[in-house]
């Protein structure tokens, strides 16, 4: 889980998109915006929301090698 958390923090700021609040790891940002704001808890990448963290991996993958998903 660290690793994938390291790998998501190296690619995107995770920052609340509500206070513009950075948090250090995904699982950090989901749970700001669910304690702080009370709403379900997300990571910002192309204008898109990711609130599991294999999908923003994924999303990330095709960032690190497009080729790969051709």
């Amino acid at each position: 889980m660290r690793q994938i958390d390291e790998k998501i923090a190296q690619c995107i700021r995770l920052v609340c998109d509500i206070c513009a609040t950075e948090q250090q790891t995904f699982s950090q940002l989901r749970k700001h915006m669910e304690k702080i704001h009370q709403c379900k808890g997300y990571a910002t990448c192309c204008n898109k929301k990711f609130n599991k963290r294999a999908l923003l991996v994924g999303h990330i993958e095709k960032h690190i090698n497009p080729d790969c998903y051709r």
